[in-house]
């Protein structure tokens, strides 16, 4: 499958973040239509969400996510469609407090 991609780089970046912010608002936050995976299980996603997943620290270390990324941004529709698809490689995350996959 071939995955969407938006162009934040092109926006005008004095009102890039707060349009991107809306989209993100729209796109995955709505009630009205949720989000189910390809094996019909709900996710949800929150509006407050948005900093965690699409900033990014300036050093590795600190974790401070001081700097909106344009790479995960340019991403970011593939989210809802990587849940859709039933062909997509399925892959277990780390949980840092398990400290285990």
């Amino acid at each position: 499958m071939v995955y969407r991609k938006l162009k934040p780089h092109k926006m005008d970046e004095a009102t890039r973040e707060d349009k991107l912010r809306e989209i993100w608002k729209i796109e995955y936050c709505d009630r009205n239509n949720p989000i189910f995976t390809h094996d019909e299980i709900e996710v949800s996603f929150y509006e407050d969400m948005f900093d965690h997943c699409f900033f990014e620290s300036a050093a590795w270390k600190e974790k401070d996510k001081s700097i909106l990324s344009l790479n995960r941004l340019e991403k970011r529709l593939w989210i809802k469609a990587t849940l859709g698809d039933a062909s997509a490689l399925m892959k277990q995350g780390w949980d840092k407090k398990k400290k285990s996959m």
